[in-house]
């Protein structure tokens, strides 16, 4: 679907936790102890108010004392459970961000910080209850109302998420997660021009317009539109610097638009470096493709020859590696390639051609 590619693409370009990821629970939010907890606090605070106001002057000021007090201790309980949450520390999150509610029930942040760490447990119910709180507390803002949009799309709610993202996108103009959030249910809901006009709209707005625009040229792709995802790919790589993944995805798309001299320019570094992360199948064998295309099979052969002898299942890189070693002479690579290849699809006329080729070369 195309919801699927672009969610994936986002999750791609991102770094796999974009809008807090995670799993449905079956944790329920009606019994919670500690958000009862807090309502009860904010309630007595309230209450006290007017008291307060009766007291002696010198009550007073030691209640006006003792609130900045927990007020300060409530910040940077608040500040510690972020960097738990920023460490991967979600559950010592949960329990430090809660200690700060207690202290400071009046801070918006902390609600958020608490449903993002449950979202990021699995316990969607948990984070709501904690964005409901938050609502009855007369608090409002665009990361409240993406949280609550990421609760929601999580749920399959498409609709009631997009109108969460629209709202916090006008809220803070700028901020990049909203802008593709929203995009994202755009296309989800059928409406990949408008996704489109909206990111082209707001591209200039943003800090991470690298995002921006690889997220942009996948929605061009799902509307078939290969030189206008070409050019902003080409936004996307400049604006990305050095990002392999983005030199991936703009790499494979010069093969499939015939630019190879481009598309080689791309995708070898990703295999001829040392660390070789980002050399996946499709690179090599869009590289070999390349070399193919450009008459020079020997280094095509040694393009795929490793990767082909730890990958016996992927059968579209042994039929490129039985190319080559034919164009360059090397007819035993090639049988074994083509044998490999056959395995995996003994229906495939391709291999039946490939193989025909070699009888012809042997005589």
């Amino acid at each position: 679907m195309a919801s699927d590619n672009v969610m994936g693409l986002w999750m791609w370009v991102r770094g796999g936790n974009a809008k807090c990821g995670m799993r449905n629970s079956a944790f329920t939010i009606q019994h919670s102890a500690f958000m009862q907890t807090v309502l009860r606090v904010m309630a007595a605070a309230v209450v006290l108010l007017p008291a307060a106001c009766a007291t002696t002057p010198h009550t007073k000021r030691q209640v006006q004392a003792e609130q900045r007090w927990n007020s300060i201790r409530g910040r940077v309980k608040y500040q510690l459970a972020r960097q738990q949450y920023e460490a991967g520390l979600l559950i010592e999150c949960t329990g430090t961000v809660a200690e700060a509610i207690s202290l400071e029930p009046f801070h918006a942040d902390a609600y958020i910080l608490l449903a993002r760490a449950n979202l990021d447990l699995g316990k969607p119910a948990t984070a709501q209850e904690a964005l409901e709180v938050a609502r009855r507390a007369g608090f409002n803002s665009a990361d409240l109302l993406y949280t609550e949009g990421v609760i929601l799309e999580q749920r399959g709610r498409i609709e009631a998420a997009l109108a969460k993202y629209t709202p916090a996108c006008e809220l803070d103009t700028g901020n990049v997660d909203y802008l593709v959030a929203r995009a994202e249910c755009l296309v989800a809901l059928g409406r990949a021009e408008e996704a489109r006009a909206f990111l082209k709209d707001r591209a200039d707005g943003v800090d991470d317009a690298g995002t921006v625009a690889a997220l942009s040229a996948h929605i061009a792709l799902l509307l078939g539109n290969q030189e206008e995802a070409a050019r902003a790919f080409g936004d996307a790589l400049i604006a990305a610097g050095d990002s392999a993944m983005v030199a991936e995805a703009f790499g494979l798309l010069l093969v499939r638009m015939g630019r190879y001299a481009e598309a080689l320019s791309l995708l070898r570094p990703l295999v001829e470096n040392p660390s070789a992360l980002h050399a996946t199948g499709a690179v090599r064998r869009g590289l070999a493709r390349c070399y193919l295309a450009l008459r020079d099979p020997t280094s095509a052969k040694a393009t795929l020859t490793e990767y082909a002898g730890a990958h016996p299942e992927d059968a579209p890189a042994q039929l490129l590696l039985a190319k080559a070693a034919i164009a360059s002479g090397d007819l035993w690579t090639a049988v074994r390639a083509v044998d490999m290849a056959e395995q995996r699809g003994p229906y495939n006329p391709e291999v039946a051609f490939v193989r025909a080729v070699i009888d012809w070369k042997d005589g």
